[in-house]
């Protein structure tokens, strides 16, 4: 996460300073790179691009590659903002306001209660808590269960874009397997398309799963490198009512793969024959052939460049308009939050501590874990100001 990321980053300009060591940073973060390095060289393709002073050189762009580069880094896609359904416009508890106003996070904030929105939400998560049995250590001591996500509520309305951020290990991915019904929670319901998936068998869950996809981190690892490319991206269609034919599932991949931006011939070939964004791309393709209502993308573009990066954002940007897909984005990365989301909520310790417009949370954060979040996370123009500053 951010917090961490600049942690480490300190802790290695420490010990470059206090061993008088030199550092090479490889890395596709033009801003973590300006932050830390003196001097940059820009490949592409095995040569170079541009070399020179990391702020100058980032500052005056010469080279067609560093701006695209430095474009990519700072992509926002053009979205049409929808206005029938506002996800976050539900009230808060008196306390929970109050906690946000004052800038701190209480010891146990209060969650947020149910959205009061125009007709029934596309998802409502409702006073969701699950609790993991701690390890026994010793025939006398019985530990007390790790709460992993205390409290949780949130509405997300058809077509729209949330982003859900917060440090590692405080229960976004916890959150989204209780979503998925991949987990049970410990108490709490979670409604989609108006009815309970909490609790519920399998059978039952068919028609949930079709509309509610996923988009993982790990292009690659999420496919079997055995299956072809036509086979991974029909995997879901065994969830429809009426199962295609041949000849009707190979026109529905094709159909997939041409929306995501790869060609019909692709399906023809395997996972290892792809680059990253291509290969995420057929993940995208595989969680769209069913033309789901609910998608949520954990980390989707955290493996990638920054160039292919604002590629996959663009596409997703697309499938929200042309399909009127619904995104729950799980990241640290508040670039992406800022770029492709509606709303943010920012979780901390299990609990949604500040929730609000994307742009309006990350300007103003309120909460103690908002601001650490923005404070930590890096930024291009704000890094080149500082070091054209420090070198006069």
């Amino acid at each position: 996460d951010v917090v961490l990321q600049a942690q480490i980053l300190e802790l290695l300009r420490d010990l470059v300073d206090e061993n008088r060591m030199g550092l090479l940073l490889i890395s596709h973060d033009l801003a973590v790179v300006t932050e830390m390095a003196d001097r940059i060289t820009i490949l592409r393709g095995g040569e170079v691009m541009e070399a020179g002073d990391t702020a100058r050189t980032l500052s005056a762009q010469e080279h067609p590659y560093t701006r695209q580069l430095a474009q990519a880094s700072m992509h926002v896609p053009e979205r049409r903002k929808r206005h029938s359904f506002s996800p976050l416009e539900g009230e808060m508890s008196p306390k929970a306001t109050e906690a946000v106003v004052s800038g701190g996070v209480t010891s146990s904030p209060p969650a947020i209660l149910p959205t009061k929105a125009r007709g029934t939400p596309l998802l409502s998560v409702q006073n969701i808590t699950k609790d993991y049995p701690a390890r026994r250590t010793s025939l006398f001591h019985k530990p007390s269960p790790t709460r992993a996500v205390d409290d949780v509520s949130f509405s997300l309305g058809e077509g729209h874009s949330v982003a859900l951020v917060g440090r590692s290990g405080c229960g976004k991915s916890t959150l989204a397997r209780m979503i998925l019904a991949l987990d049970e929670p410990t108490s709490g319901t979670i409604a989609f398309r108006g009815e309970t998936v909490t609790g519920r068998d399998q059978a039952s869950l068919r028609s949930a799963r079709r509309d509610m996809q996923v988009v993982f981190q790990d292009p690659y690892g999420s496919f079997n490198p055995r299956r072809t490319v036509e086979w991974l991206v029909a995997e879901p269609l065994h969830l429809l009512d009426r199962k295609p034919g041949e000849a009707e599932r190979h026109e529905l991949v094709s159909q997939a793969l041409h929306e995501v931006g790869l060609k019909p011939a692709d399906m023809r070939k395997y996972p290892h024959e792809f680059s990253g964004g291509q290969r995420q791309r057929i993940s995208i393709a595989r969680a769209i052939i069913t033309r789901p209502k609910l998608m949520v993308a954990d980390e989707p573009v955290s493996a990638l460049d920054v160039s292919i990066r604002a590629q996959i954002l663009d596409l997703f940007a697309g499938l929200n308009q042309k399909l009127g897909v619904a995104y729950l984005f799980i990241t640290h990365d508040l670039t992406v939050a800022r770029a492709i989301t509606d709303e943010v909520m920012v979780m901390h310790e299990g609990r949604i501590v500040e929730t609000g417009r994307t742009a309006e949370v990350l300007s103003h954060p309120q909460s103690d874990a908002a601001r650490a979040l923005v404070d930590a996370a890096p930024d291009l123009h704000r890094a080149i100001a500082k070091r054209m500053q420090e070198q006069g």
